[in-house]
């Protein structure tokens, strides 16, 4: 990363593969070259889906990498039901704040699974 670019606070403790995606989104929000997609990023590469925010607050969202959330065959999802409404007026705020940067950010989140089971996410968000 250029000298002039600082990383995120706490950054370095994101998951190996995030901060291999972060490496190439923001030269892509940016605009630029873009580097070789790292050996980390290669399982990430392929959980990416793309999210358009509509006028009615919902978030429609398309892509392979849904699969990990709503189960096989689920398109057109509004991710936003995966959160609450604290945590989806945060979410919504990230989404702003990285568009209007053109920068990504990172969210870390904490939920269960269907059988009940806790589950630790990170979701890297970035604008196109």
């Amino acid at each position: 990363m250029p000298a002039n670019r600082a990383g995120m606070i706490g950054e370095e403790t994101c998951h190996a593969a995030t901060r291999a995606m972060l490496a190439y989104a923001r030269p892509l929000a940016r605009g630029e070259e873009t580097p070789s997609l790292s050996i980390d990023a290669h399982g990430a590469a392929e959980r990416l889906f793309v999210i358009q925010r509509l006028p009615d607050g919902s978030l429609s969202a398309l892509g392979d990498g849904l699969d990990m959330f709503f189960g096989a065959g689920a398109r057109g999802h509004d991710i936003a039901t995966l959160f609450g409404p604290p945590d989806r007026r945060m979410f919504l705020a990230l989404l702003d704040a990285c568009s209007a940067a053109g920068e990504p950010g990172v969210v870390r989140a904490l939920g269960v699974d269907q059988n009940g089971e806790a589950v630790a996410v990170e979701i890297l968000v970035s604008p196109l």
